[in-house]
């Protein structure tokens, strides 16, 4: 791209840089309980276990170790008839599982990750909230991250958030067509 087309690729990026998660419009803290282990924990012995609760920011385990964690919160009242999602971020690989032991997706950190959209973070929870209802979420961890090695695992997220649709779908057409301009010859 040449001449004034550089300035408008130029403000196109920051537009994209300063507005990464305008999606999110408000948000509260899941309250978060988790077990760790050295070994894998099978889903048949999690009621047997001790779970403890964790802050965001806190270090839950190092190299390989194996986690659980349980996120819990009610939504609030004022979010009725809105799009809520959760974003969990446990600082590594992980999987979202259902009550019954099945898994439902994969979860990706944006720990050491330049890019930050690289992650898999959000979990649709309710497409129009009544307000008040429970969520509670079931989410299994290893202490690595998606290029394998890390030396610890840090929790970096776990919220409930009113989600604006259209300023997701905003924001990924113009990096769509941010990517073309970039990209494709004139």
């Amino acid at each position: 791209m040449v001449g004034s087309n550089n300035l408008i690729i130029e403000r196109i990026d920051k537009f994209l840089k300063d507005n990464a998660f305008g999606y999110y419009s408000e948000r509260i803290p899941l309250k978060v309980r988790y077990i760790v282990d050295e070994d894998p924990i099978p889903f048949q012995s999690l009621q047997k276990r001790e779970w403890r609760e964790i802050m965001i920011g806190e270090v839950w385990g190092s190299l390989w170790q194996s986690a659980w964690f349980r996120f819990s919160a009610s939504i609030p009242g004022q979010w009725k008839n809105k799009e809520v999602v959760a974003v969990i971020d446990t600082g590594s690989e992980a999987c979202l599982f259902d009550p019954k032991g099945s898994p439902i997706c994969g979860l990706t950190s944006k720990a050491g990750v330049k890019d930050p959209l690289y992650r898999k973070a959000i979990i649709p929870v309710s497409s129009q909230a009544e307000g008040g209802e429970t969520v509670e979420l079931l989410v299994e961890a290893a202490a690595n991250n998606i290029m394998g090695a890390q030396e610890e695992a840090r929790l970096n997220d776990g919220s409930l958030v009113l989600f604006r649709r259209d300023f997701w779908n905003l924001y990924h057409d113009m990096l769509f067509l941010f990517d073309l301009a970039v990209h494709l010859k004139e």
